[in-house]
């Protein structure tokens, strides 16, 4: 895995918000670029974030991408 989404996943976990909220550009970006990990962590953060505001723009990242989150549960293809 590269360093971008490593540090993604470790801003992520901060508790600082605004370190979350440079986390959820990081993975949409790479999101995007097709790294499909990127999207089950913000998937992850959707449901299990105690701040509305990240869990808002996240909502908002899957609304403005092509993808939708929970899409034909992608996740239970692929075996990890």
């Amino acid at each position: 895995m590269d360093s971008d989404f490593r540090n993604g996943i470790k801003l992520l976990s901060s508790k600082a918000v605004l370190k979350r909220f440079e986390a959820v550009r990081i993975l949409q970006r790479k999101m995007m670029d097709g790294c499909w990990f990127s999207r089950l962590a913000l998937e992850y953060a959707l449901e299990h974030d105690p701040n509305s505001a990240i869990r808002n723009r996240i909502s908002l990242v899957f609304k403005r991408s092509s993808f939708s989150s929970r899409e034909n549960c992608w996740e239970t293809h692929f075996a990890f």
